[in-house]
């Protein structure tokens, strides 16, 4: 059989002169006899479908004298080899007085993980006592294997919501909304005090949360808080946070606060 390892070959066999060339099927009397035990291999996201596996046996009463494995794989269009083995790195089968040797790979050997996304296949040279070389080539194929996709939500977009707090007396319901509740002002006259569950967030955060997805892994992987506190008016900055409201997780920002007697306002924007 003919196959497009052919030039390769010729320059391998010609490379190492113990060998003397000849069809990588010709197994005629007094060559070795090499066998893949699996002939339909594939790769798939770098997983080999089965191992490599197989022998190189000698005729009778002959010895193996050499072996040699090679991985061929593509290179910038060209094919190309690596050394994969040698008789020494393959199994002696008991008490065959180097008769015969097994061999198998996978992809988590060294050099066949090196060159499995653009492996061609696996040759294997083989010569006995007497000279006679015989080779074999196993072809792998290529089968790429596409994930399911993922699927994932953009959040909605911005919808604005006010807490109001007139006093402490107010009934909680009224100073609540997605789960944010305005507790209390500080005595300083310029700080109000918020109970949530909830993530704090930096801007740098806030912006780069962009789907349902994101925002729960944020949720997930933050330092939870159960308050928090800002300052009003002229003292305000921005604050960002996710909040669950335990149906939904929203992406918050605080937007602006404002004191004015009974009728403090703070405002904020969610996107779940």
């Amino acid at each position: 059989m003919r196959t497009r390892f052919g030039r390769l070959l010729v320059a391998m066999l010609m490379a190492i002169p113990l060998f003397v060339s000849c069809d990588e099927n010709d197994n005629n009397a007094g060559a070795a006899i090499i066998t893949f035990d699996n002939n339909d291999i594939t790769v798939s996201n770098g997983i080999l479908s089965k191992a490599i596996t197989g022998s190189i046996k000698a005729p009778y009463g002959e010895k193996i004298d050499a072996i040699e494995m090679y991985v061929v794989y593509n290179y910038n269009g060209q094919e190309t080899s690596a050394l994969l083995a040698e008789k020494k790195d393959l199994t002696e089968v008991k008490n065959s007085n180097q008769n015969e040797y097994t061999f198998r790979f996978t992809e988590t050997n060294t050099v066949v993980s090196r060159y499995l996304d653009n492996i061609i296949g696996i040759v294997v040279v083989a010569s006995i006592k007497n000279g006679d070389t015989t080779t074999k080539t196993l072809l792998i194929k290529h089968s790429s294997v596409t994930p399911p996709a993922t699927t994932d939500t953009p959040l909605s977009s911005p919808q604005a919501f006010t807490i109001t707090y007139k006093n402490s007396s107010q009934a909680v319901a009224d100073r609540t909304a997605m789960e944010i509740t305005w507790t209390r002002n500080a005595e300083d006259a310029v700080t109000a005090n918020f109970s949530t569950d909830g993530v704090i967030l930096t801007k740098y955060e806030y912006d780069n949360i962009t789907t349902q997805n994101e925002l729960k892994d944020a949720y997930n992987a933050g330092k939870k808080v159960t308050s928090f506190s800002a300052q009003s008016d002229s003292k305000f900055s921005e604050m960002y946070m996710i909040v669950n409201d335990y149906s939904t997780l929203r992406l918050v920002r605080f937007i602006k606060l404002e004191f004015s007697p009974g009728n403090n306002k703070a405002y904020f924007n969610e996107r779940h």
